[in-house]
């Protein structure tokens, strides 16, 4: 589909529309000047005139640039991780935090995330009898009682909430220290979400692991034919 550009009351064009976003790209066209193409009566602003384009997928990992002299990752499956997390009330990610922690401090030589997680473990193995009762027995409270007062108290909020902060400044610390290591020392262009770190944390971490891991296997030399 061609376009016209009205400017100044004169008209330009037509322009094919890889041409006019060569020409807003350079300055040429302004996105506030009028547009109209062949099949539009009226002019209307050239950024109400072009399609919207698509967002580009995000950048696949690059293989050429993985190194055979550098650990790999934690191999666990990621979905196998998520059914032992689910499995043991939501504990496990807080001794396999660790385990990633120790890769990259491994790889690395420091880890700030190692330290979080560390921290963040020996917390919770501190508070993990109320924890573990409060999950057993969250639905046979008594009524007005808040399970959370009744079976942690003050001490045990305190160190649950400790627990959760230093796990999300962990997350984001592993984050920075992946997105260094992977774009420095083995630079394949990894990308990770911000969101999906806060949420998603380790299990996030594994799945891209377990791609990574992937990516690195040699692939097995085919047998010579007789």
């Amino acid at each position: 589909m061609d376009y016209r550009i009205s400017r100044g009351g004169e008209t330009y064009g037509p322009y094919t529309e890889a041409e006019l976003r060569d020409y807003i790209a350079s300055g040429n066209v302004s996105l506030s000047d009028l547009a109209r193409s062949d099949k539009m009566k009226k002019w209307r602003p050239v950024r109400r005139v072009l399609p919207k384009q698509k967002k580009a997928r995000p950048q696949t990992l690059q293989v050429q640039g993985f190194r055979a002299d550098v650990l790999s990752p934690p191999d666990i499956p990621w979905w196998m991780a998520l059914v032992l997390d689910v499995s043991t009330g939501f504990s496990f990610f807080v001794a396999w935090d660790i385990v990633e922690g120790i890769w990259m401090f491994r790889v690395r030589g420091k880890s700030r995330a190692l330290a979080y997680y560390v921290i963040a473990g020996v917390l919770f193995a501190i508070n993990a009898p109320a924890y573990f009762s409060a999950v057993n027995d969250v639905t046979g409270n008594s009524l007005g009682v808040p399970w959370h007062t009744k079976l942690l108290g003050f001490t045990g909020i305190l160190l649950a909430t400790t627990t959760i902060a230093l796990r999300i400044v962990g997350r984001f610390a592993m984050r920075r220290e992946l997105l260094e290591h992977y774009s420095q020392d083995e630079p394949v262009g990894l990308q990770l979400s911000w969101w999906k770190t806060l949420l998603l944390g380790g299990l996030y971490f594994q799945y891209h692991f377990n791609h990574i891991n992937e990516l690195k296997r040699p692939i097995p030399a085919k047998p010579a034919r007789p």
